[in-house]
């Protein structure tokens, strides 16, 4: 083999390293010359210590080194050279696929026929390597299952377990994309477990998070894709790595973000933490017990409670064996989130929620929202049925309005004789057994569909408006929040099965609410709801509401089993109550000062159909 390093160098075994990615050989003065041109210094009387000279640094007396304990070691003859792969590139569903199929089956060709007369044990494995992702890459997907399950045999038989993880992955994606999603996390789960056993380079780290990532993404989890997506990027700018490495985690995180409709740029990320995050994670511990639970905790709960000296021994272990996350802003940890997955001797999964924190730089910002909605959305990747938390009295109401319900009498731990306060709670997460809300329905000038973050602009538009409000049970909206609290409401009920609200949209611009409509249960038990709506000024007087309310009835009475259908308005609302009377609703009576809105008991008409 030929180095492309430099030629004072001579080349005093014929060893390959694979290093980052690239191919590299060990010189006579001890250095490893990467193919890129970066240099490894190599220890002569310490084999185990290589350190990492980054090649842009030129001043040697300046030079920044950092350990590198893991490199896969392959001896090959002189006749070795590395194996080039056609040009492959990422579609919009984050999979690899070929430039050119062709060349891509030429080359497998190429290979099939190496392996025909091939004897030797490494290059076995790497024939059947490259043969597997050739298969993956070309969706010759039981063709690839069968060669990386022979690489992955043979990598537990090898000196340097990176190698064995790398395959662990790469198998993993194969079954991925055969939709086999269990037997994926199966691997993903054993590579995890190796790479926390020892201290391997960072690049393999980011591939590792970089691929679960593309797991989740495939699964549709793509909130916990994208903290995966977060990790890896942060890893791969920290060492460095190739730009076709960058661009193909950036093109992950931007495609992530359309999935969510998020904004591309953002100063505050949510991501997976990792190991270097443990002392900051517990600066913002602290500091968020310190400043926001201070003002309903006694002195003597904060004190030691929040007063708790950096234990490695806690964080680290839970970092890499649970669910954690950290909000990071502006390059410091601003917040985290600590879950622990349960699974009983019958396999009944359950998860705890141990930790969920943020400070005072990230309050009203729905940054304790998203991170718990991302916690309830690995549990469910999980197929855990209950979580589990132990509320602190500041937190005790977010934890309502987000589900969890009292599970017990009030209680605490104590720390240094003094008992800290905690509500414990839980959370069902059995899907319901009916999905009552359509994707999509459509007339002959609306589509209904379901509400997300774009529509807040369009919502806050018109629910600003006092016209609109003066008959509603809510107030006019203030800010751009009070719209994202009804789309965080509506998104929820999906999630729950439930019909309400939908966006109303002309059919000509479906991307634009101009109202909405919903029916929720007055009581399922009996079969009777009620429907709800509101609409933009901008289209009184067109029948729209009509013309929805009509096609979700006919939705709801052709679907499930319905005996009633009510809607309440005030008395004085004659435009709602025409509405309902177009619908063939027949006026059944006033309830007399029913509800309590806006500082008045009020009166309300209900009609029935």
């Amino acid at each position: 083999m030929k180095s492309s390093g430099p030629q004072r160098h001579t080349i005093v075994e014929e060893v390959v390293y694979i290093i980052k990615g690239s191919v590299a050989v060990v010189t006579e003065d001890h250095q490893v010359v990467l193919e890129q041109g970066s240099i490894i210094y190599f220890d002569p009387n310490d084999k185990e210590k290589h350190y990492i000279i980054n090649h842009t640094q030129k001043n040697a007396e300046t030079l920044t080194f950092s350990i590198a304990s893991e490199f896969d070691r392959v001896i090959y003859d002189n006749s070795s050279v590395a194996i080039q792969r056609p040009e492959s590139k990422f579609n919009n569903d984050l999979k690899e696929i070929p430039v050119d199929a062709n060349k891509w089956e030429l080359f497998l060709e190429d290979l099939k026929n190496q392996l025909k007369t091939e004897t030797h044990p490494e290059k076995l494995l790497s024939l059947h390597e490259h043969i597997g992702m050739a298969f993956q890459i070309l969706f010759k997907l039981s063709e690839a299952e069968y060669f990386l399950m022979k690489a992955v045999s043979t990598s537990y038989t090898y000196s340097k377990q990176s190698r064995l993880i790398q395959n662990l992955v790469r198998l993993a994606h194969v079954y991925q994309w055969k939709k086999e999603f269990q037997k994926a996390h199966l691997l993903f789960d054993q590579a995890k477990a190796l790479l926390n056993k020892s201290d391997f380079y960072e690049s393999l780290k980011g591939s590792f998070h970089q691929h679960l990532g593309k797991l989740y993404f495939e699964q549709g989890f793509y909130g916990l894709s994208l903290t995966e997506f977060e990790l890896a990027l942060k890893i791969r700018q920290r060492i460095q790595v190739s730009n076709d490495q960058v661009s193909s985690t950036v093109l992950a995180i931007n495609e992530t973000k359309k999935r969510l409709k998020l904004n591309a740029d953002s100063s505050i990320i949510i991501r997976r933490a990792e190991i270097l995050d443990a002392e900051a994670i517990h600066l913002a511990h602290m500091k968020s017990i310190n400043e926001i639970c201070s003002k309903d905790h006694s002195p003597d709960e904060i004190r030691v409670w929040g007063g708790r000296s950096y234990n490695p021994d806690f964080r680290i272990p839970a970092i890499q064996e649970q669910f954690y996350l950290v909000v990071e802003c502006e390059n410091e940890i601003e917040g985290f989130c600590q879950l622990k997955i349960n699974t009983s001797d019958q396999g009944f999964k359950t998860a705890h929620l141990y930790g969920l924190y943020i400070t005072p730089k990230m309050l009203n910002k729905r940054v304790g929202f998203k991170l718990l909605n991302l916690a309830l959305e690995f549990s469910k990747s999980e197929n855990v049925k209950e979580v589990t938390l132990k509320s602190s009295i500041t937190a005790l109401e977010f934890y309502k309005k987000n589900g969890f319900a009292g599970s017990g009498e009030m209680s605490g731990l104590v720390r240094n004789g003094v008992k800290i306060t905690g509500y414990p709670m839980k959370l069902l997460l059995e899907k319901p057994k009916i999905n009552y809300a359509p994707e999509k329905l459509e007339t002959e000038r609306l589509v209904l569909r379901k509400i997300n973050e774009s529509d807040a602009q369009s919502i806050f538009a018109y629910c600003s408006d006092p016209a609109v409000a003066i008959h509603t049970t809510w107030e006019p909206h203030k800010n751009l929040d009070d719209s994202l609290k009804l789309v965080e409401y509506a998104k929820n009920n999906y999630q729950r099965g439930l019909c309400e609200p939908l966006a109303i949209t002309l059919k000509s611009n479906p991307e634009i609410l101009i109202g909405t409509v919903g029916w929720f249960w007055n009581s399922e038990k009996y079969k009777s709801i009620e429907i709800a709506y509101a609409l933009s000024p901008k289209h009184w007087g067109k029948g729209i509401v009509v013309e929805a309310c009509r096609s979700l009835i006919d939705y709801a009475i052709n679907n499930f089993e319905i005996h009633r259908i009510t809607a309440r308005c005030r008395p004085e609302n004659a435009p709602s109550s025409r509405v309902m009377e177009k619908l063939g609703m027949k006026f059944e009576g006033i309830q007399k000062k029913l509800m309590f809105v806006k500082g008045q008991y009020i009166d309300l008409s209900t009609i029935v159909f």
